[in-house]
């Protein structure tokens, strides 16, 4: 190999770095001695020559995809349970308002949730209470229901409330005069219970009854709200919402 001068100056001396940059592409190595800032090592320059290499493109590729799975997972679950934490308190919020500790509008009275079912074998009716009125001996059961009040209570929350009491006249001493209907808005209705109300309620059971052992029950009302709320929809033949 021939020998050479030796430079005083470092920048006079031919690096090996240069050789090889000579090979690769001598304009490329003139240019980085035209403009040597361009041709410094920085660290955008070293990550563009790490992705050169297909392989490190494909394994840089694929963490960035589990990177992002790993992340929406994170994010769904934080949602879940937010959503969840949410929920429960919504609905313990409405719980409390749906069963108060008392009806202001009836003195004395104390109400507290009744979680026992009560059966009526001699009418073939059983069921759970929503919530008992209590106070001057007297036994009132209360139905309770989250939206707010109509201008008239539904009659099939009228003749709910009329099986609570008879089911309450069979399992207590205390005959109910009356039943409670309480809106999630606050307002209530009183039902009496009767013997109009009672033999109303016994028609209902005898259709009811019938209908247990038919195949085929016509629709029997003309509401397309209901249809539109039914779950049943999609498979019904009757449904007033297609």
């Amino acid at each position: 190999m021939k020998t050479r001068a030796k430079g005083t100056r470092p920048q006079d001396l031919v690096q090996a770095s240069e050789i090889a940059r000579h090979l690769y592409c001598a304009r490329a190595l003139a240019y980085d001695r035209q403009f040597p800032s361009h041709a410094q090592r920085t660290p955008l320059n070293l990550l563009w020559s790490w992705l050169r290499n297909p392989w490190n493109s494909a394994a840089l590729l694929i963490f960035a995809v589990f990177l992002v799975w790993l992340i929406g997972i994170v994010y769904a679950v934080l949602a879940y349970v937010v959503t969840g934490l949410l929920y429960v308190a919504v609905r313990m919020l409405r719980w409390r308002r749906r069963y108060p500790r008392e009806l202001p509008i009836y003195k004395g009275a104390q109400a507290r949730r009744y979680r026992r079912v009560l059966a009526a074998p001699a009418f073939g009716l059983s069921g759970q209470l929503d919530y008992l009125l209590e106070w001057d001996q007297q036994v009132v059961p209360v139905l309770a229901k989250q939206r707010p009040a109509p201008d008239m209570p539904h009659h099939w929350h009228v003749v709910q409330v009329v099986a609570q009491c008879l089911l309450v006249a069979e399992n207590r001493d205390a005959y109910p005069p009356f039943g409670i209907i309480r809106y999630g808005d606050g307002r209530t209705f009183e039902v009496d219970f009767d013997e109009d109300s009672v033999e109303a309620l016994s028609e209902i059971m005898d259709r009811v009854e019938r209908e247990r052992t038919q195949t085929e029950v016509p629709r029997n009302h003309a509401v397309r709200q209901r249809c539109f709320a039914c779950t049943h929809r999609a498979r019904c033949d009757q449904s007033l919402y297609p």
